[in-house]
């Protein structure tokens, strides 16, 4: 099969990797949504090495690899089902955060190992992981292609992986306010389903996938664009000089720089969402999540 040519966003991973690192402290409190996400990531990843170790006899993984695991907050669910993790993250502060002696029972034998590494060219052998899971990372990677060639490379023969990756679809309501203001959005438009889709069919493993979408409520744009500094998810892909997000949120909260989002667009971008949403107390934003589950052919 010839590989298609994945979109690649060039991606400036040291202003990711600050953004996050700024956010680690705060991330756990602010993070409701992705808590939720991880949490089905990890129930996903359950049933599937439940079934696949029980063909092969055995109670639990050897290697589990952890792919962009920010403060690791299932890692406690993790132990239980290898012998050994390895957790890796871009943010050397959100590995700084990660709990491993809290997370560990009296009944946990799991070794856990936290490494700072790229999801696009992890530092690991090849063949060497029995099992991936990474929850609201991937959407980072330049390319698809590249970031699931990784986890190709890495999975042991019948191997099996369950991601979950925020879509381009996510932020909707955000990106057709500005449109309906003439201005170009200033949230990230991450891959659509149909890149990582395409991507998946490259390689030797099966595949199913299921899509859902998730709604937070904010009481106004700016808060929204808080919610997302919060928890580090506010750099631009392809920027670092200029932060949109974080200087809407300054300047919202001082009122005196108008330098990269003058007040009246704040003002237009409330008035849309206020018309829009006028019998709802809040205005929603959209995150829509790709669930993978891959299972590496022998």
């Amino acid at each position: 099969m010839t590989p298609i040519q994945s979109k690649i966003t060039r991606v400036n991973k040291h202003c990711v990797a600050d953004s996050f690192n700024k956010a680690a402290k705060q991330y756990n409190h602010h993070a409701t949504v992705q808590h939720s996400i991880s949490a089905e990531t990890v129930r996903k990843l359950e049933q599937v090495l439940s079934h696949k170790n029980s063909q092969i006899n055995r109670n639990r993984s050897d290697w589990l690899l952890d792919i962009g695991c920010g403060t690791a907050p299932n890692l406690n669910k993790l132990e239980k089902l290898c012998n050994q993790v390895l957790a890796v993250d871009l943010a050397h502060s959100m590995l700084r955060e990660v709990d491993i002696q809290g997370s560990q029972s009296d009944t946990t034998t799991s070794a856990v190992f936290l490494n700072n590494s790229d999801a696009e060219a992890l530092a690991v052998k090849t063949n060497s992981i029995d099992a991936v899971y990474s929850s609201m990372a991937l959407q980072w990677c330049e390319s698809p292609i590249k970031a699931l060639s990784e986890i190709n490379r890495v999975l042991s023969s019948k191997g099996a992986a369950v991601v979950a990756i925020m879509l381009g679809e996510s932020f909707q309501e955000m990106h057709d306010a500005w449109h309906a203001i003439d201005k170009p959005s200033r949230v990230n438009m991450f891959h659509k389903m149909n890149i990582w889709l395409d991507a998946c069919s490259q390689f030797n493993w099966e595949y199913s996938y299921t899509k859902k979408t998730y709604l937070t409520h904010h009481q106004s744009v700016v808060d929204m664009l808080k919610s997302l500094k919060r928890i580090g998810a506010n750099t631009k892909l392809t920027s670092c000089a200029v932060n949109d997000t974080n200087s809407l949120v300054n300047h919202a909260s001082t009122s005196s720089n108008q330098t990269y989002m003058p007040k009246q667009e704040i003002t237009q971008l409330n008035a849309y969402f206020k018309e829009r949403f006028q019998h709802d107390n809040s205005y929603p934003l959209n995150y829509d999540v790709l669930y993978l589950t891959l299972q590496k052919r022998a």
